[in-house]
């Protein structure tokens, strides 16, 4: 759930930049990028999971701060694709993902 095209990017500094949901949103919709998902139910799973590779403890999570602007990007962006982001990794954050 991290973007990284030629219209934007969710990354700086080699990490998860802290975006502005609304300022994304002009640019997918300037882009023509919204779809239609025809009413889907979405779940994300593990969004706010570090990979093990990171310089952070094992089995570490993103910032609260970054997951409610994720969380709220994504959200607008599937409800303008005619989806709901039911869940957004952060049910059973704490439990290991297989």
């Amino acid at each position: 759930m991290l973007e990284n095209s030629s219209v934007s990017s969710f990354y700086a500094n080699q990490g998860v930049r802290l975006l502005n949901p609304e300022k994304e949103l002009m640019r997918v919709a300037n882009d023509q990028l919204f779809g239609d998902f025809g009413g889907a139910r979405v779940f994300v799973i593990g969004a706010g999971l570090l990979p093990d590779e990171t310089n952070q403890t094992k089995g570490a999570y993103r910032s609260t701060q970054t997951m409610q602007v994720l969380a709220r990007f994504w959200s607008e962006y599937f409800h303008k694709s005619n989806a709901d982001l039911s869940e957004f990794g952060q049910p059973a954050l704490l439990n290991p993902i297989h």
